[in-house]
């Protein structure tokens, strides 16, 4: 198994602030979010992630959510495609309401679900998905149920 290694860029988080304006998403603004890609891959199936850091990752990194993407997919995929995925993995972050006077409002991650896969479905339609599936089972010569657990 290769070692993975970590790289910053702040391509990443300018990318995140043009889909955060264009897709109105204001809500996340307050919200501190850390972006990595993972060289080579997280996986083979999965190339993007939103993770809520633990006390000692939040503390040291003063961050609320790190988000990374594959770089080895990531430079095979479009620009258009990078903004889709980065809209996926931005769309996981929610904001739960303190409960009570004195508690603090509290940044969640959201499952996967029929909402977060419409807001791009409605927008983008499917075959987006499809052509970056395509990608990824090229570059990793997959085939069959192999390319059906590609995921995001």
């Amino acid at each position: 198994m290769a070692k993975k290694e970590f790289m910053e860029d702040p391509k990443l988080e300018e990318l995140a602030n043009a889909v955060i304006k264009e897709n109105m998403m204001d809500w996340l603004n307050p919200i501190k979010i850390k972006f990595l890609f993972v060289v080579p891959e997280i996986s083979r199936t999965v190339h993007g992630r939103c993770i809520r850091p633990s006390g000692e990752l939040k503390h040291f990194g003063k961050f609320d959510v790190l988000i990374e993407f594959s770089h080895k997919i990531w430079q095979s995929i479009s620009d258009d495609t990078r903004k889709l995925l980065m809209l996926h993995e931005l769309l996981h972050i929610t904001i739960q309401k303190a409960k009570k006077d004195g508690e603090e409002d509290k940044v969640v991650l959201a499952p996967h679900d029929v909402n977060d896969f419409y807001t791009i479905i409605s927008k983008h339609g499917v075959e987006w998905f499809r052509e970056y599936k395509d990608i990824v089972a090229a570059t990793y010569e997959m085939q069959g149920a192999e390319k059906d657990r590609i995921s995001l």
